[in-house]
């Protein structure tokens, strides 16, 4: 029928863009340096560009303004890099991070002014991402930054699947396809995952599963506030560029919410 054949062909076109995108990601995050910081650019710019989309503002000299910020930050990253590392920057990310949960919690988004809406563009565009790169410049930087989007993607796939097949309780109602059962499946699979992982890199059980789980918790927090924006948006992706998929925000929606808090994290217990 017609029916099935239009999800067997959105099936594939989002298992083909997933292959590209992990390559691209195999690609620039074993690499690290300018590649990485190539693509976290292009990813930021995106992004931007979806949100400012997503809250109707149009306005091309706020989205140029936008763009220039983003290309500005990823020039400056060097410079920049000591001040994200700062106790300053760590509580501008744990109050930007209590005021995300406030909205989920409160299923309100509060960003309303344009000016604010550029600001929420930037700081969870390049801003967040940033931290990606951070951590990978770290003489550890290659295995954690491993550890946390192999914490990201099986939460991610394990709670798709395990929910489609088996959830049956709603987790909220911000986003009714996300059930309880698939968000505890999430968790507990990528903990057998990580362990694996842990086991062949040598890392510490008794430290990195309780952050595997403080992970696969943000990960998921990420996914249903960006849920909580396209509910408040009247969208159902951020965009169209990434068929299957929907837009770069779609993909990323975890990565910002964990990237950025498992630095602090790691810096305060003396990973890094």
């Amino acid at each position: 029928t017609k029916s099935s054949s239009f999800w067997r062909t959105k099936f594939m076109n989002r298992i083909l863009t997933g292959i590209v995108l992990i390559l691209i990601g195999l690609t620039v995050i074993t690499i690290g340096k300018w590649p990485l910081l190539v693509w976290l650019w292009l990813v930021s710019i995106m992004i931007t560009h979806e949100v400012l989309l997503m809250f109707n503002v149009a306005s091309y000299l706020k989205r140029g303004m936008i763009a220039l910020m983003t290309t500005g930050f990823y020039l400056a990253i060097k410079v920049i890099f000591p001040i994200l590392m700062t106790p300053i920057s760590f509580a501008v990310i744990i109050c930007l991070f209590i005021l995300f949960c406030i909205e989920i919690f409160r299923r309100k988004i509060f960003a309303k002014h344009p000016f604010l809406i550029m600001l929420r563009a930037f700081l969870i565009g390049p801003v967040a991402l940033s931290y990606i790169y951070i951590l990978r410049e770290f003489p550890q930087g290659l295995t954690l930054t491993w550890f946390c989007f192999l914490s990201i993607w099986s939460t991610d796939i394990i709670a798709l699947y395990a929910g489609r097949s088996f959830g049956k309780t709603p987790l909220s109602v911000i986003s009714p396809n996300k059930t309880i059962e698939g968000t505890i499946s999430g968790i507990f699979g990528t903990l057998i995952i990580l362990l694996v992982y842990c086991y062949f890199t040598q890392l510490s059980f008794m430290i990195y599963l309780p952050i595997g789980f403080i992970l696969s918790c943000l990960a998921q927090l990420g996914d249903l506030h960006e849920s909580l924006v396209k509910r408040h948006c009247h969208v159902k992706d951020s965009g169209s560029v990434l068929p299957g998929h929907g837009g770069f925000y779609d993909r990323s929606d975890s990565s910002i919410f964990v990237f950025p808090l498992v630095l602090i994290l790691f810096y305060f217990i003396g990973i890094l």
